[in-house]
């Protein structure tokens, strides 16, 4: 298992932090772009682009996921009176979890687990620790739990 840690930095005006592995390197950065819309960009330590993250104009929050300038995943909130509930769509995969304790999994329809989150209480900004499972799409996989945060994070701003 792998494990990846994101902390955003509160009160920060542009999206720009990284994700650090278990030994507390900095292994990726994540920028935010100036548009109508929310785009995020997952890149290498120097600058190389992995994955985009751009939001979409929907009634609910909704992330397209791209890689190497292909459509990977789209990850949406839907209509949910009592809870938060997110799908992903591309890859054959389901997030679970209790987002009030705010631990969660991605995972196959037939139970087999990607990666798990944590996303830490009590922090100043946003924490998330990230386990991936070995062999899995490690690159997919971040840039999904980010699309998770935005989603969060436009709810947050939503009721604010």
């Amino acid at each position: 298992m792998t494990t990846f840690y994101i902390k955003q930095k509160a009160l920060s005006f542009l999206d720009h932090f990284t994700i650090k592995d278990q030994t507390g390197a900095d292994c990726y950065v994540v920028d935010g772009e100036w548009s109508l819309r929310k785009t995020l960009v997952l890149k290498t330590l120097d600058g190389a682009e992995l994955s985009r993250i751009k939001g979409r104009f929907a009634l609910r929050p909704t992330f397209e996921i791209f890689q190497d300038g292909r459509h990977c995943a789209t990850l949406r909130q839907e209509l949910s009176f009592f809870k938060t509930k997110l799908s992903v769509e591309g890859p054959n995969w389901e997030i679970t979890g209790n987002w009030t304790t705010s631990q969660f999994e991605i995972a196959d329809l037939d139970g087999g687990v990607h990666a798990r989150i944590t996303r830490e209480l009590w922090t100043w900004g946003d924490s998330y620790r990230i386990d991936i499972a070995p062999d899995e799409p490690e690159i997919l996989l971040l840039a999904i739990v980010i699309a998770i945060d935005a989603v969060l994070e436009a709810n947050r701003a939503a009721r604010a």
